[in-house]
């Protein structure tokens, strides 16, 4: 599972996405506001691959499927395991022709404390560059009896490396720089390649420390929360 994350500096996700083929509509970096505690329902900084251009804006964290009547689905739709992408009808669509990068400078996890209600947070982020590129999926959602049109998005996730199985058993799904074009590409059709890409990332290519239990409070917002700690006890 990833359900929290930070985003604080937009300019390395900027760099790979001009590389990419496709030419890049920016909606976010005129007001992006940097974040050390992303949590779900947010809006978040995220890449479409559309057909003609990748577009980079904001949508909403938890995929509401275009078929629901229901937005408040979404709540449980904020990840997308790799497995199941092709038989689950949230994700089935959005697989084939509805991909997007979610960027990242780290992620959180908590680990459970045996007979204990305790979590104890760990934050994990990349060794050699300072951004990760999460696999997501999005979807277009029409608000009944209105105009308005929300976007809305998922992060996959895959079974954790051996860094972070000691914490939590599921990861997001990290992609290579190199395989972003591929995955932003919507004309795309080998989807047994596309899934190869969902794999755990290389442990030796991140690292990840504990952190105190302030990241635990979702208006807590700054710097503070991915300073490492050593115990919480």
């Amino acid at each position: 599972m990833c359900g929290r994350y930070t985003f604080y500096n937009t300019k390395t996700i900027i760099e790979e996405l001009k590389r990419v083929g496709k030419p890049l509509k920016d909606d976010v970096s005129a007001n992006f506001t940097p974040s050390y505690n992303i949590y779900p329902q947010s809006d978040i900084a995220t890449a479409l691959g559309l057909e003609s251009f990748n577009h980079y804006r904001y949508t909403r964290w938890g995929l509401i499927p275009f078929w629901t009547d229901d937005i408040t689905m979404g709540n449980k739709m904020i990840n997308a395991r790799a497995e199941n992408l092709e038989d689950r009808p949230a994700f089935r669509k959005p697989f084939k022709r509805q991909r997007c990068i979610i960027p990242a400078n780290g992620f959180y996890e908590w680990q459970r404390i045996p007979k204990s209600r305790k979590k104890i947070p760990y934050y994990y982020k990349p060794k050699d560059t300072d951004t990760f590129a999460f696999a997501g999926l999005f979807d277009y959602w029409n608000v009944p009896q209105s105009n308005e049109v929300i976007i809305s998005s998922t992060i996959i996730t895959v079974n954790a490396n051996e860094l972070i199985k000691e914490v939590h058993d599921r990861m997001p799904a990290i992609l290579d720089f190199n395989d972003i074009n591929v995955w932003l590409d919507s004309d795309y059709k080998n989807y047994d390649y596309l899934k190869s890409l969902l794999k755990p990332y290389p442990s030796n290519k991140m690292e990840g420390y504990m952190v105190s239990d302030y990241v635990n409070n979702p208006n807590n917002n700054d710097e503070k929360c991915i300073e490492p700690v050593k115990s919480l006890f």
